[in-house]
């Protein structure tokens, strides 16, 4: 099949739309990468705000992604049926297809793509030992004070001053 495609075919229309729906991906990509960096920073600071801030965004950005990621499938499967393929080409198969024009284009954001979910899931992977971590000492920290056991107050309504029991923190964790 090779260069039998041009852009006076419709299929150089989808390949210009996938171009197009990449581009877009590889973009909020980038800004889930950078709400990923901005969540590992508030995890080291331990600042519950700026965690807060950085899930939402993300959620927000994973809302959108996948909404995009959904009409790239659909701009797919036209360009399969409009091409005569079976479903479920991987796009790797369908640049020899491409318009010359847009084949270094598509294979480049292929591989930013690639790249940018691969640094996205290694900062998501260590977000989530950050956090494992945290939550642990506070489980700590908090069976620390359950053990202290006791009232705050007697029973007349009057501060009491709670026996602290000598216990350690582990900071291995």
């Amino acid at each position: 099949m090779g260069d039998k495609l041009t852009a006076s075919h419709p299929e150089g229309e989808y390949f210009t739309a996938l171009i197009r729906l990449l581009q877009q991906e590889l973009s909020l990509v980038q800004d889930l990468r950078e709400a990923a960096i901005i969540q590992k920073s508030a995890l080291e600071e331990e600042n519950t705000e700026q965690i807060m801030a950085a899930a939402r965004q993300q959620e927000a950005l994973g809302v959108k992604l996948a909404a995009l990621e959904e009409e790239r499938q659909q701009c797919r499967q036209e360009l399969e049926r409009s091409l005569g393929l079976p479903a479920g080409r991987a796009l790797k198969e369908l640049l020899p297809l491409a318009p010359p024009e847009s084949r270094e284009q598509l294979a480049d954001l292929r591989r930013q793509l690639k790249e940018g979910l691969a640094e996205l899931k290694q900062l998501n992977a260590t977000c989530r030992v950050l956090a494992t971590r945290g939550l642990a000492v506070t489980r700590q920290v908090l069976r620390l004070f359950g053990q202290a056991g006791g009232q705050a107050y007697g029973p007349e309504g009057g501060i009491r001053a709670p026996n602290i029991p000598e216990g350690r923190l582990d900071r291995t964790l």
